[in-house]
């Protein structure tokens, strides 16, 4: 299985806001996050390496 990051981790490897995660996500510029608790949300590392990866293609998410 693939490690998980949370959302405080993946703001920190984004350099974003939590706002900006959110609009990114309800825009569908990035993932949807999986639930893995009542009040805690996770993306796959995976993920957040392919978003990186076509962002730094692609020149932004934008």
């Amino acid at each position: 299985m693939s490690s998980v990051l949370r959302r405080c981790e993946v703001l920190k490897r984004l350099g974003i806001s939590k706002s900006t995660l959110q609009r990114w996500v309800e825009a569908g510029h990035f993932p949807r996050p999986m639930q893995i608790g009542p009040r805690a949300v996770a993306w796959p590392e995976s993920d957040l390496t392919v978003f990186l990866a076509n962002r730094q293609r692609t020149g932004g998410v934008e």
